[in-house]
């Protein structure tokens, strides 16, 4: 399985955009608590600079995942240029990922 910024659950995210009131009005899309049953290898890609999905929630969810599984911050990274900033390198991990 590949994640590309990746977040524990709706509510989380809410919580970064409104801190009090967000969590309290957003329900549902908990990854993380599904993240458990999940026994397929996994990759995991975030941009370091994500204004949309801070890197903390990619972290979290990455945490609660089963072996085997791999992280790649991509540096200066944000939500929507990913393959744009990881170059080669985004097209390399991929294949190497595959590969396993």
């Amino acid at each position: 399985m590949i994640l590309e910024a990746p977040f524990p659950s709706a509510r989380a995210v809410a919580g970064t955009v409104l801190p009090v009131v967000g969590p309290a009005l957003v329900w549902g899309f908990d990854s993380k608590g599904r993240m458990g049953r999940v026994r397929a290898p996994l990759l995991v890609i975030h941009g370091s600079r994500d204004e949309v999905i801070p890197l903390f929630l990619g972290r979290e969810l990455f945490g609660a995942a089963n072996e085997p599984k791999r992280m790649w911050v991509v540096e200066g990274a944000r939500h929507n240029d990913l393959v744009e900033m990881g170059g080669t390198a985004y097209v390399e991990r991929l294949r190497s990922f595959y590969s396993r």
